[in-house]
């Protein structure tokens, strides 16, 4: 059996380790960001000692944080809301931003720690958004295209009624 690694310091000094994220949707077409982390070295670091940290700021200018557990673990998330009373899948290599159709600017992080539970290595993201993105409006532009049309229109109707009108002779 391959037993997970509890070096995680040799792991990290000696692989190159980024976070990626790729964007789903929800059923209330708000984004969901699936974070992982690159590098095939961490899949032999115990999960316990990946776990991840999400929060943000909604569009309504509330703090929030995803689980209690995380507001409890950072000091700088005490004044946040609590989105989900219980979230599936804060450790690991992979992580799923799921905001509970909340929209706002989010802001994650990884924390690896080692078997002493001190923090060795940290990776955060940023700007992370799922405000809706509201369909433009060409309305107001397909009146004024509308506007000028008629108005050119009538102008020539104009101009051809006055250069068609016949002149009386005089005899």
């Amino acid at each position: 059996a391959v037993l997970p690694d509890t070096n995680t310091e040799e792991i990290l000094r000696t692989n190159s380790v980024q976070i990626y994220h790729s964007v789903s949707s929800s059923n209330q077409l708000v984004n969901v960001f699936n974070l992982s982390l690159s590098g095939t070295a961490l899949k032999y670091v115990r999960p316990d000692l990946i776990s991840w940290v999400a929060y943000g700021t909604g569009t309504d200018n509330v703090k929030y944080c995803l689980t209690q557990q995380m507001k409890d673990a950072d000091p700088e998330l005490a004044n946040c809301m609590v989105i989900w009373e219980k979230y599936i899948n804060q450790n690991g290599t992979t992580f799923t931003l799921d905001t509970n159709e909340i929209e706002g600017i989010w802001q994650a992080y990884c924390s690896i720690k080692d078997t002493s539970g001190n923090e060795v290595w940290r990776f955060e993201i940023e700007g992370l958004s799922t405000i809706k993105v509201q369909p433009k409006n060409y309305v107001w532009l397909i009146l004024l295209i509308l506007g000028i049309v008629l108005a050119l229109l009538l102008t020539l109707a104009l101009v051809i009624v006055f250069l068609m009108k016949k002149k009386e002779k005089v005899w």
